[in-house]
């Protein structure tokens, strides 16, 4: 695996300077910017008003279902619907059959065949279908990891919830880009990297030959499963509301279907640094703004706080190709802590474990990359 920590990180630094430069010529549509944050208003405003739990999934999923197009948020909207109705009925079923059977041995093989399954598919799949192999993927383990880690909730509870708000999210997002698209009849693309930016990969695009190999998609899947595969035991070390999310964000990370590169650990590595970075910005501000607003004792501040944020997090995501991934990781991490599972949580102690799982996973992920990639001599 060529992959050197010090070179991504001077990478890292010259994307983010383009990037500075590029806002400030005005290189962003600010249009864009406020579809988005209307979005995820919206979604956070019905969850509020119909009282749902885990709004947080809402909120996520109004930001980044949101693309430059009607017709490409519609197909992305219905795709992650489609994946998480079906990822979730099938976790549901495999729960309420099997509770008594799942124990730590069980659950590390059940992560491990179905994370491994739907990171490969994810990775070769077309785009029509690949969205929602990975949200059936993200969901199951979601699902399935809950019943493990706190047996004495109602599954079908969380299944129906965790349904409900990825439809808000979904929806909301579907339906500001459907206004947009009626008040601007001929948009434009934004800007000239906006299709990149969709890919949620910060590595750069060359011939699609180099994904023909699917024996490399085949053992980076199994690498990524049996990351996925040790996470259960995390609850043996008191991390109940850790390990899920760093399931998820593994299976996540591991989506690299269009990813033009002969090496896919280290384009995952490149990855994981860019989630990291992301999610570490974002939810250190996120933690901030609860901070201030536990003070002042107002969730409404905090909401208004966080679609500034937000606002912030789609800027870097448009402002340049490179650095897209990196926005989209801060608006997540953001969301992640500040969006609280319900509106009388005001001092959100379960964001800040969300986002410790995502450290925890990534670190994982990281991990068995550095030990088991293969290593390719340079050409």
């Amino acid at each position: 695996m060529q992959f050197s920590f010090l070179n991504e990180l001077k990478i890292i630094r010259s994307d983010l300077n383009q990037a500075w430069l590029n806002i400030k010529n005005n290189g962003i549509s600010l249009l864009d910017v406020a579809a988005s944050v209307c979005s995820v208003a919206l979604a956070i405003y019905i969850t509020y008003v119909f009282n749902f739990e885990y709004s947080m999934w809402a909120a996520f999923s109004a930001y980044v279902v949101m693309r430059p197009f009607f017709k490409q948020t519609l197909s992305r909207g219905l795709l992650r619907i489609a994946g998480t109705l079906l990822g979730g009925a099938c976790g549901v079923v495999l729960v309420l059959l099997f509770q008594r059977e799942l124990n730590v041995f069980s659950v590390c093989l059940i992560f491990f065949i179905v994370s491994s399954v739907s990171a490969y598919y994810a990775n070769v799949l077309s785009d029509q279908y690949n969205y929602a192999v990975l949200f059936f993927g993200l969901t199951f383990i979601l699902i399935v990891g809950h019943a493990f880690a706190e047996p004495q909730q109602d599954i079908l509870q969380i299944g129906l919830m965790r349904a409900a708000d990825v439809m808000v999210g979904s929806l909301s997002t579907i339906f500001v880009s459907a206004v947009l698209q009626l008040a601007i009849k001929h948009r434009a693309m934004p800007i000239a990297h906006a299709a990149s930016s969709s890919s949620l990969s910060p590595i750069k695009l060359v011939s699609p030959q180099l994904h023909s190999d699917k024996k490399q998609h085949l053992f980076f899947a199994l690498l990524s499963g049996g990351a996925i595969a040790l996470t259960p035991l995390l609850v043996m070390l008191g991390g109940q509301l850790i390990f899920i999310q760093a399931a998820v964000s593994i299976l996540a990370v591991s989506n690299q279907p269009r990813t033009a590169s002969i090496d896919l650990p280290a384009a995952s590595m490149k990855k994981i640094i860019y989630r990291a970075l992301g999610c570490f910005s974002g939810a250190l501000l996120g933690m901030g703004f609860n901070f201030i607003c536990v003070y002042f004792s107002s969730y409404a501040l905090l909401m208004l706080l966080t679609l500034v944020g937000t606002a912030l997090g789609k800027i870097l995501q448009d402002s340049s190709a490179d650095s897209s991934y990196m926005g989209a990781q801060f608006a997540v991490g953001l969301l992640m802590v500040s969006v609280h599972d319900s509106a009388s949580l005001l001092n959100d102690r379960y964001g800040v474990h969300r986002f410790l799982g995502v450290m925890v996973g990534l670190a994982i992920l990281a991990g068995m990359l550095a030990l088991f990639a293969p290593r390719q001599k340079l050409d």
